[in-house]
């Protein structure tokens, strides 16, 4: 009766282990998953700092080309966009909510001039205020400093969600070597010692193991689905990242913690 109880014991134990597995599998996605969405965010916002230059008037095709690949040339120029004022004049009015005749139109033809680092300001300045083909340009600081700032919060958040990450594998790694453990015992109590009795065990569990990684990646895809709508149906976000974008990174972080739990190393310590 009492090596019944053992037995009972040790295979709740087991099951324990496999959903904390999965459960710890679960979160380990969602802080991949957080790493990538917030990566992308900073990428993004990177993109959107940017120096609004005025053109002046009667420039030819070919003398905005000619500017547009000389400030390319420039290191600290990321990218150059031009805006044709026509178009800028349409989008004012949808802003507006208004309608005005084309000839009201006072806006010029401008570039959008991307830089790659605020700090590299002052040189881009002294080269736009020598280009003679550009009327006036300006940089909206206060813009720039909100930008600025939501990439501080997203670079916090990549760090959290990256310590999450490697705090979750060591978590998973521990808790299947604990199964290695309990199992083991279990050999022991039923079966008696043999030579070789630990890396048995640990070859036996390392299936079920696996299939609890690959059963919180599954739980994992649903719940992200379902968050994802949630967001954009409540206009939290519409820039999450879709399953589709993260899953090559999510395979291959779920396959590199099926791999570190399969190199567990035996410790003969385990049998003494």
């Amino acid at each position: 009766m009492q090596k019944e109880s053992r037995q009972l014991y040790i295979s709740l134990e087991m099951i324990k282990v496999f959903l904390s597995i999965i459960f710890a599998t679960i979160i380990y996605n969602f802080f991949i998953s957080g790493i990538l969405n917030a990566n992308s965010q900073i990428n993004n916002l990177r993109n959107i700092d940017f120096i609004s230059a005025e053109l002046q008037n009667n420039l030819s095709k070919e003398q905005k080309k000619e500017l547009e690949i000389k400030l390319l040339n420039v290191p600290e120029i990321k990218k150059v966009t031009y805006v044709n004022s026509y178009i800028a004049f349409q989008n004012l009015q949808k802003d507006l909510g208004i309608v005005l005749p084309k000839g009201d139109n006072p806006l010029s033809d401008s570039l959008r001039i991307y830089v790659k680092s605020i700090n590299n300001i002052q040189k881009i300045q002294e080269i736009l205020d020598s280009t003679q083909e550009i009327k006036e340009y300006f940089l909206d600081t206060t813009y720039s400093d909100n930008v600025n700032k939501k990439i501080k919060f997203f670079e916090l958040l990549l760090t959290s969600f990256t310590l999450g990450a490697v705090s979750l594998i060591f978590v998973v790694v521990t808790i299947a070597s604990l199964q290695f453990k309990i199992d083991y015992v279990g050999s022991l109590i039923n079966n008696g010692y043999h030579k070789n009795l630990l890396l048995a065990t640990k070859q036996i569990n390392l299936l079920p193991c696996t299939l609890a990684i690959l059963i919180g990646l599954m739980f994992f895809s649903n719940v992200y689905i379902l968050c994802r709508n949630w967001f954009i149906v409540n206009d939290i976000s519409s820039s999450l990242l879709t399953l589709l974008q993260i899953a090559p990174i999510q395979i291959i972080s779920n396959i590199i913690l099926i791999v570190l739990i399969w190199l567990i190393p035996v410790k003969e310590r385990w049998e003494n």
